[in-house]
């Protein structure tokens, strides 16, 4: 049997193509996610800087499937505009770690009735937050930037190594024939 070119052509396994197309899509969803979470943070660096009180800080503890977590639950009063507000938005993030010393070191730092500096949100005073950084949302984009650079680079480079594949089996072939 003679072996033309159309049955010796290799193909990309479509299993390839699909973790090349899951991993662009994951680390597009992962960029998007990341964006829309850290929103809120980047436009409160345009909020009024505000003393603010606080009168409660405890440590809280949540159950899932990773085991426990221990987050700081925070409630404190500020005044804006001449009228008194009271918020329980530490930050924009809610992080919560596998250390309860940890958190509590933190609930520690913000004893009730320690003044310190609160963000206000002045087209919505009632919007408040202590901590206005991004946090770890910063490494889930950087994970999902790369897998969605891998996921596009292999849909784009595999198609060429199958040329050159396929380049290479055709002068195999005309090697052969001789």
């Amino acid at each position: 049997m003679t072996r033309t070119l159309a049955t010796c052509r290799p193909r990309t396994p479509a299993v390839l193509r699909v973790a090349f197309i899951a991993f662009a899509l994951t680390g597009l969803a992962l960029i998007a996610g990341s964006a829309y979470s850290s929103r809120g943070a980047l436009s409160s660096r345009f909020w009024q800087p505000t003393p603010c009180t606080i009168l409660s800080s405890t440590v809280k503890m949540q159950n899932d499937e990773n085991g426990p977590g221990y987050g700081l639950a925070i409630e404190y009063q500020y005044q804006f505009n001449g009228r008194t507000y009271t918020s329980n938005r530490f930050g924009f993030t809610q992080d919560y770690v596998e250390s309860f010393e940890t958190r509590q070191e933190m609930a520690d730092h913000f004893k009730p009735g320690t003044t310190t500096t609160c963000y206000v949100d002045p087209n919505h005073p009632q919007s408040a937050a202590i901590d206005r950084t991004i946090g770890g949302l910063i490494m889930i984009a950087g994970f999902g930037a790369w897998a969605a650079i891998m996921g596009i680079t292999g849909l784009i480079l595999t198609p060429i190594f199958e040329r050159r594949r396929l380049r290479k089996r055709q002068s195999e072939m005309k090697a052969q024939r001789v």
